[in-house]
Formats: structure tokens, sequence, C-alpha cells
């Protein structure tokens, strides 16, 4: 809850302050890769999850170490992954399209 609220008050200034932000933080990219964030975040999350809980006997620590690993790891991962899943998936899929006629 408190990285949500954390988020909302960065997206907020960066929206107030756009033109000096978006030439240092190039905020555009994060929209071009927003659908494979999406994709990539709930299954990464829920990996790293699963690690944490095997490594300290089912329990979860309190800080916020582990919520801003998630989200680093998940931007990274998007990242990577967004030239396949972006660019290429809608082509491969438009092919598969004209080939079966759907």
């Amino acid at each position: 809850f408190i990285m949500a609220i954390v988020f909302t008050i960065f997206i907020s200034i960066c929206l107030i302050y756009s033109t000096r932000v978006n030439k240092l933080l190039r905020l555009k990219y994060l929209g071009d890769i927003s659908y494979t964030l999406y994709i990539v975040h709930f299954p990464l999350l829920l990996l790293i999850n699963a690690i944490i809980l095997n490594l300290n006997d089912g329990v979860l620590p309190s800080h916020y170490f582990y919520s801003f690993l998630g989200v680093i790891l998940s931007l990274l991962l998007a990242f990577l992954i967004s030239p396949y899943l972006e660019k290429k998936v809608p082509l491969l899929l438009e092919k598969l399209r004209k080939r079966y006629e759907i």
C-alpha cells in the first residue's frame, strides 16, 4: 500500500513537471513497455515471494526491500523482453491470421 502511494505521488510529480522530468527520466519508454510489464510483473513477484518464503521458513519479512527489488526486477525483465513481445509477437499473430484466414 505504501509503495502504491509513493509511486502515485512520483507519477503525479512527473505529470506536473512533465517537460523537465520527461527529458531526464524518459517516462515514454515505460509506456512503450507497459504491456510487457503488465504480463511479467505478477509471475515474477510470485516467484520472488516463493523464494523468500522458502528461504525464511515460510515467513515474509516486514521491510520493503523485497518490494523494491520486485519493482526493479519487473522493470528490468520487461525491458529485456519487450522488444520481442511488443514488436515481434504482433507480427507473428498477423502472419498466422493471414495464413489461417482468421
